[in-house]
């Protein structure tokens, strides 16, 4: 029996054991399993090979991460520097828009006062016209009436 016990000890429980704290320690122990038997050997092969390759995946993984950052930073910079522009873009085309609307309100202005000068422009006319005959009427009734 006790025999037994060794043996299941020696062949099983150990065994299981460094398994279980090779798996804890994700293959990085230094424990060395070259002499165990199979099935174990294989075992150990496999989590340490399954390890190493997740390591490497992760490295992989981060170094991806950091050319990722690395493109969204110049981005994010490229993307102020373009709305810099478009907001002076902005601004500009906000203060010709002023200026059009005022030439606009200016010229509006202008016609306006035309039209106003216009309409005052024809009833004096219209009164200068009529003195200047009135007067030449007067001046040749009064000539007539002197000679007559």
């Amino acid at each position: 029996m006790i025999a037994a016990n060794r043996l299941i000890i020696q062949e099983f429980i150990y065994p299981t054991q460094k398994l279980v704290s090779h798996i804890t320690n994700q293959g990085r122990d230094h424990f060395d399993y070259a002499n165990l038997k199979e099935p174990w050997y294989s075992w150990f092969e496999a989590v340490s090979r399954v390890f190493k390759q997740n390591r490497e995946l992760v490295a992989a993984l981060e170094e991806h991460i950091d050319d990722l950052d690395q493109i969204v930073s110049k981005r994010t910079r490229d993307l102020s520097k373009r709305n810099r522009q478009l907001q002076g873009a902005i601004t500009n085309l906000q203060k010709a828009q002023s200026k059009i609307i005022l030439q606009e309100k200016m010229a509006g202005l202008g016609a306006l006062t035309a039209g106003i000068a216009h309409e005052i422009k024809n009833p004096l006319n219209f009164i200068i016209n009529f003195s200047i005959n009135s007067r030449d009427f007067l001046e040749r009734s009064l000539v007539s009436a002197v000679c007559n």
